[in-house]
């Protein structure tokens, strides 16, 4: 099994885990031609997408669900609250859907999917932690703070995706109303790059093979930003270097094998 982020920012996020069997996608919050560009530049075209699992409601995260749902109506794994949430906003009519409770754990084929509660602003968001051939990926976007929850999922993952949004600084002197500054700011917003340094410094295991920093505004924050606040702590803490990289909005990560 593989796995691979096709991008990933305010405006739009997807991942992917493929083998000769399955695919499956993690959130469709880019345009369905877009995702079917990736799946090319992967040699995936000419096979359909068997199964969505969705983190919650948000645009940016299920953008082309209808589309996916009439042209190739996968099974799509989401709780009920992000159900509700796509259905009313997307004017979803049908869908294969398979409801679970955040803190339900199932699975797809090899892939072993434990979910976990996430504080962010809709009704049940989740991350997961996914199981596969005795390794785990932890992923955490879209959150207001580190939970002790979440931080305990995180522990011992041998690759971590894990958002990085903002820049205090940036979107203090940014553009944006005060509304929406503080509606990224607290405790159901995003991760600022302080609250990922922090988790670096005090607490992650630094255990990972693997760490992708996605859901980076554009707007709020840099790659360049984000790639030296976040190296610079882990090298001073664990003396070694770590493999890092910082998704961008439309290209795809290094690819992930189990």
């Amino acid at each position: 099994m593989n796995f691979v982020i096709l991008g990933s920012s305010s405006s739009g996020n997807s991942s992917l885990f493929f083998d000769e069997k399955r695919l499956i996608l993690l959130d469709c919050g880019h345009s369905y031609k877009y995702i079917r560009e990736k799946l090319h530049e992967l040699s995936l075209s000419d096979r359909k997408i068997d199964f969505i699992i969705l983190t919650h409601e948000h645009v940016d995260h299920i953008r082309s669900l209808k589309t996916f749902i009439l042209r190739e109506n996968p099974v799509i794994f989401s709780t009920k609250g992000t159900v509700d949430g796509a259905v009313r906003g997307l004017k979803i009519e049908d869908g294969n859907f398979n409801i679970f409770k955040p803190g339900d754990m199932f699975e797809i084929g090899k892939v072993k999917v434990e979910s976990f509660i996430i504080p962010h602003d809709t009704p049940e968001p989740c991350g997961f932690k996914f199981k596969i051939n005795g390794k785990t990926l932890s992923y955490a976007l879209d959150l207001g703070y580190l939970t002790e929850l979440v931080k305990y999922k995180l522990e011992g993952a041998n690759y971590l995706v894990l958002e990085s949004n903002y820049d205090e600084e940036l979107l203090t002197e940014g553009p944006y109303p005060l509304s929406t500054k503080y509606r990224i700011k607290n405790r159901l917003g995003h991760l600022s790059n302080n609250d990922v340094a922090s988790f670096f410094k005090n607490e992650f295991d630094g255990k990972c093979e693997k760490i992708f920093l996605g859901h980076i505004s554009r707007t709020n924050n840099t790659h360049s930003i984000v790639y030296k606040n976040a190296l610079s702590v882990l090298k001073t803490r664990f003396k070694k270097d770590f493999s890092l990289e910082c998704i961008l909005p439309k290209k795809i990560s290094q690819i992930i094998t189990f």
